[in-house]
């Protein structure tokens, strides 16, 4: 998988925010690639109602992450449903796992690798990192290290990164500059600019679904078409 930089491309904020009807937030409008992220949190959600939402003009989500796995032993109890219907609705789908600092590594990729089956034109699994440090950070560093290879062994694509900005150059900046991003950023105009290989900004976690209940996570990919189709598993 190729790693990615496109915020050489907008060094300067060009992005052009515009209120969506179906979203109830502002959406950058000048990506096109956009998509929500679910968990058990979302509740049970009509894959129907999504696959029909125009949030702006003809630009309709594409793309949908979705929760599989936590520590070493906990399994959302929406994945498997969720997997399959966004399958079966053409959505573009990956998965990811939340990772907790002071759980063994390999029981946690082991976990998230029984249970996740990846298929040709899925999108790389993620680690998602965004607890409390409870350990050191080079014991951190170690761990998660662990569980990026452990995946990596067993989906042949190394996995994305998600965290939050703060997190980010407290942790990920220096030893996993080999990796892509998925970063959390939110109330900006634009996603930090000094975040390298960023392929998904969550720009917004307050987005809303028609015929849903609570709070979506709205997040945009950061290239074009192109950029996007590459970044699928062959």
């Amino acid at each position: 998988m190729a790693l990615f930089n496109f915020s050489c491309r907008n060094k300067k904020s060009n992005n052009q925010f515009a209120y969506s009807e179906s979203a109830k937030i502002d959406l950058p409008q000048n990506h096109q690639i956009h998509g929500i992220d679910l968990s058990h949190f979302n509740g049970k959600i009509n894959f129907d109602k999504i696959k029909d939402i125009d949030l702006f003009d003809t630009t309709s989500i594409k793309f949908i992450y979705i929760k599989a796995t936590e520590g070493k032993t906990l399994k959302d109890k929406y994945f498997e449903g969720n997997w399959k219907e966004a399958h079966e609705k053409g959505f573009k789908c990956g998965a990811y796992h939340f990772f907790i600092p002071n759980r063994d590594p390999e029981e946690q990729a082991e976990l998230f690798c029984n249970i996740v089956k990846l298929s040709s034109g899925d999108l790389p699994p993620v680690c998602d990192f965004e607890s409390p440090i409870s350990i050191s950070k080079e014991k951190l560093k170690a761990k998660i290290q662990i569980f990026l290879d452990k995946l990596q062994d067993n989906y042949g694509v190394k996995p994305i990164i998600y965290t939050n900005k703060k997190l980010y150059h407290k942790i990920f900046k220096e030893e996993f500059s080999d990796y892509n991003f998925w970063i959390a950023h939110y109330d900006t105009e634009d996603v930090d600019q000094t975040i390298e290989n960023l392929v998904f900004w969550q720009h917004n976690k307050d987005g809303k679904l028609p015929g849903h209940a609570g709070k979506f996570d709205y997040n945009v990919f950061l290239g074009d078409e192109e950029d996007f189709n590459s970044l699928l598993i062959k």
